[in-house]
């Protein structure tokens, strides 16, 4: 046999699942009972224990970060499990595997630390429905058992966020789970993590400032000396003393202080949706490669993170941006002015968005499983009861005429625009109203240009293409290591590109299904990709907090772009190739401007 660092490391989880086994039944021995009495004993072993519960190779911080904002994508990982009724005399506190329980188990094991299980609430029940289960009278006990309640007071009008999650033992003779060491949960619109990144913003800011008044008081000493005070026209006078006004240093302090309520006050809804024009607003050349960028406009007005945009000609002649937001809102910008023009409530979390071909509505999914299409003049809305787990992908034909809608409930349905009724031609043997198989979670949906066919990708790391005009699935499929967040499909339908968890951007031939290029210059997750409307050039956003621009025929890096303080999790290219919207985690939309 040869030993090697694989071995070693089995030999040692082994070890460590031994000595657990060692120290339960010594706690059984102390309390006058043996494993062998129970109804169903079972011969523990380590394969048992892994078919348990999956073990996900990230640190607790990276866990936290993500079951904060996107908790479903960690549904696949984890075991549910409710709290064991009886609790002995020491006090111990034992979770088991349960369907219906109000909490999951998600292992942890990085190749330095052993494995280590984390007890959180359950990620797909929705907040108000979790909130009902675990903060009435009866079972507030049982989580204030579980978590420390910090800082603030238990409120269903705000988010709950988990500052540590809870640690637990498994115990495999037992087939459960003991609490270790209680975790920490506060309740707020923004976690502790976030509201450090804000003030290190704000600092950023404020030596930014600081960096403007060197410059302005070096062109006012050049002001000073080029010019007599007799020879200063009066224009050019009041100008100087705006100047030194703006530079003083009390009008420098309050600018500073004011930094935190300029980002983060709501701005006033607005309804029915009016457009103003801007007069200022001079036409730039398009440009085909983006080799020169400048950020023109930052959007502020969401109070959590934003997970999906889309671009709107509205009308045919107006640009608009329509936002969708973890803080349950839909808003609607003005691209050229960077001006808010509505906002509309939506009664959960926002985590897809498409515009219909003719611009003037835009279809919605979200955590309540229902799809929602919405008139951008009126505002008016139609409801179609979609699915039974939240949407997570929305896409749209070319013609507008049908929706296509992948959810957590495993399934892609299509749906009939006018009727909002299931419209594919099901044959006798398929009953169920999904295209596709009992794959996973449908993470992301895309439609060629032509509508010929569909990309899906699902929680079994496959991207895979279906024939629209039969809805059967293609030969080809593209496998991949890890999830894959976002796909894209280029103008032309040749080239499918897939931004995954494991930090690349995969090109693939979608005829032949040969990889054409891998792109890894990105430090995090790649969340999000999308591709310029002359199909040369490729954006992606990632967790490392920047927006990467590719030359799609080359692999080749154009830019990094460095403005988000956050994970960017949406991009959108408007029509006209001129401009590029981006938004995260960190509450904002850029609007950037292509100048070459």
């Amino acid at each position: 046999m040869i030993y090697n660092k694989h071995n070693f490391d089995d030999a040692s989880e082994r070890i460590e699942d031994l000595e657990n086994k060692l120290n339960d039944l010594v706690q059984c021995l102390a309390q006058g009972y043996y494993p062998t009495k129970l109804v169903s004993a079972v011969r523990v072993t380590r394969a048992l224990e892994m078919k348990t519960i999956k073990s996900l190779k990230v640190s607790v911080e990276e866990l936290i970060d993500v079951y904060n904002n996107v908790p479903s994508i960690l549904a696949n990982s984890a075991v549910t499990v409710s709290v064991e009724a009886k609790i002995n005399n020491q006090a111990e506190v034992f979770l088991n595997k349960s369907k219906q329980g109000n909490y999951w188990i998600i292992a942890t094991k990085l190749e330095s630390k052993p494995k280590q299980y984390w007890l959180l609430p359950n990620g797909e029940i929705d907040y108000h429905s979790l909130y009902r289960k675990l903060f009435n009278k009866y079972s507030i006990t049982t989580i204030k058992t579980l978590f420390n309640l910090q800082d603030q007071e238990v409120s269903a009008d705000k988010n709950l966020i988990i500052e540590q999650p809870a640690q637990v033992t498994f115990i495999p003779s037992g087939r459960k789970w003991k609490l270790r060491q209680p975790g920490r949960i506060v309740f707020g619109v923004n976690s502790r993590s976030y509201q450090l990144q804000a003030l290190k913003q704000i600092n950023q800011q404020h030596q930014e400032l600081k960096s403007q008044i060197i410059q302005l008081k070096a062109e006012i000493a050049q002001l000073k000396s080029s010019l007599k005070q007799s020879e200063i026209e009066p224009k050019l006078l009041e100008e100087y003393q705006e100047l030194s006004i703006k530079i003083s240093p009390q009008n420098i302090i309050n600018r500073a202080e004011n930094v935190e309520e300029k980002n983060y006050s709501p701005p006033q809804e607005t309804q029915p949706l009016e457009f103003v024009e801007n007069p200022e607003t001079k036409e730039i050349p398009t440009s085909d490669k983006w080799q020169e960028v400048q950020l023109i406009h930052e959007l502020t007005g969401h109070t959590s993170s934003i997970r999906t945009l889309a671009i709107a000609n509205w009308n045919n002649d107006k640009q608009i941006i329509i936002s969708g937001s973890f803080d349950e809102t839909i808003k609607i910008w003005n691209l050229n002015r960077g001006e808010l023009i509505n906002s509309l409530d939506s009664v959960s979390k926002v985590n897809a968005i498409m515009v219909t071909p003719d611009g003037n509505s835009f279809i919605s999914g979200g955590d309540d499983g229902n799809i929602q299409i919405c008139d951008i003049s009126t505002a008016t809305r139609r409801n179609i009861d979609a699915h039974s787990h939240r949407i997570l992908a929305i896409a749209v034909s070319p013609d507008g005429k049908t929706i296509f809608s992948g959810s957590r409930d495993h399934s892609i349905k299509p749906w009939n625009y006018d009727t909002g009724e299931i419209c594919w031609n099901r044959s006798e043997e398929q009953t169920q109203d999904s295209i596709i198989g009992d794959y996973g979670t449908v993470i992301a949906l895309d439609i060629s240009s032509n509508g010929d066919f569909l990309a899906s990708s699902t929680g079994d790391n496959i991207v895979r293409l279906w024939d629209l005009k039969t809805y059967k699935l293609s030969p080809t499929n593209f496998q991949h290591s890890d999830l894959v967040w976002s796909v894209a499909i280029s103008p032309d339908g040749k080239t499918l590109i897939c931004g995954c968890r494991d930090k690349t951007i995969r090109l693939w031939d979608v005829t032949t299904g040969e990889l054409k290029h891998s792109l890894t210059n990105h430090s995090a997750e790649v969340w999000t990709v999308g591709i310029s409307p002359d199909g040369r050039t490729l954006a992606s956003g990632s967790g490392d907090h920047t927006i990467k621009l590719w030359n799609l025929d080359t692999g080749e890096l154009l830019h990094s772009l460095e403005s988000h303080s956050n994970a960017v999790y949406a991009l959108a290219f408007s029509s006209d190739g001129k401009y590029l919207v981006s938004a995260g985690k960190d509450q904002t939309i850029k609007i950037w401007q292509s100048s070459s």
